[in-house]
């Protein structure tokens, strides 16, 4: 079949282009290797440009994984303990008040009948 296309390929190309083919065959093998080339090279520099990237990608994760531990150790962990003791201190307060005064309030007496004030020191 390759044969039977190669003679209806000649047969509808007149005679005066072959040395043109012959020509462009000429150049496209001179071509080649250097075309192979520098597909190598790109791949090459591609691939050496990935790997680069890809440290610096590391870098950046490592810088930000380090930040939140500071974060975290540094400012959130003190920040809770300061906030746990406020709260306690703040139940002790509101252990100390008289049942007088809570009487007398009547705000202070509704928050204490409904239990959200138990449940908001809780």
């Amino acid at each position: 079949m390759n044969i039977f296309i190669q003679q209806l390929l000649i047969a509808q190309v007149p005679e005066s282009i072959f040395p043109l083919f012959n020509l462009i065959e000429l150049i496209l093998n001179q071509i080649a290797p250097a075309l192979t080339q520098l597909a190598t090279d790109y791949t090459y520099a591609f691939n050496e440009y990935v790997k680069g990237e890809l440290n610096i990608a590391r870098i950046w994760f490592s810088l930000v994984v380090v930040y939140l531990l500071f974060t975290f150790l540094v400012l959130w962990i003190p920040y809770m303990r300061r906030l746990r003791d406020d709260i306690w201190r703040t139940k002790g307060m509101l252990n100390m008040i008289p049942m007088e005064i809570i009487n007398e309030n009547e705000n202070l007496t509704d928050l204490f009948i409904s239990g959200e004030l138990i449940k908001a020191v809780r």
